[in-house]
């Protein structure tokens, strides 16, 4: 049987968009951090032989997400929606497989 979650829904709901920003932050920041995941878990130097970094413009703090549009704002949000329902419809099939319970 499972162990309970550490963490609240409530806190649980907010770690995929904290990775995401991580995962954005280390792609941003990071120049060595160059490899894609394309399925292929062999790394080929060559393969990043002619990268160029796009140059790095500081954003100022207060002009993050200023530019974001309704219907970009839309968009994202229908996109998170469509993952979180993709995740919870494996969770659902996970916890049927194991004989479990969640209540719902």
């Amino acid at each position: 049987m499972a162990a309970a979650a550490e963490y609240s829904l409530h806190t649980q709901s907010k770690i995929p968009a904290a990775i995401a920003g991580l995962h954005n932050f280390v792609r941003r920041w990071d120049p060595d951090d160059l490899a894609e995941d394309d399925g292929d878990d062999d790394f080929h130097e060559h393969d990043f032989e002619n990268h160029v970094l796009p140059p790095q413009i500081p954003i100022a703090p207060e002009n993050l997400g200023g530019q974001i549009t309704a219907a970009e704002r839309a968009q994202a949000s229908a996109k998170r929606d469509e993952i979180a329902n993709i995740m919870w419809a494996d969770y659902i099939e996970e916890v049927r497989i194991r004989g479990g319970d969640i209540g719902v």
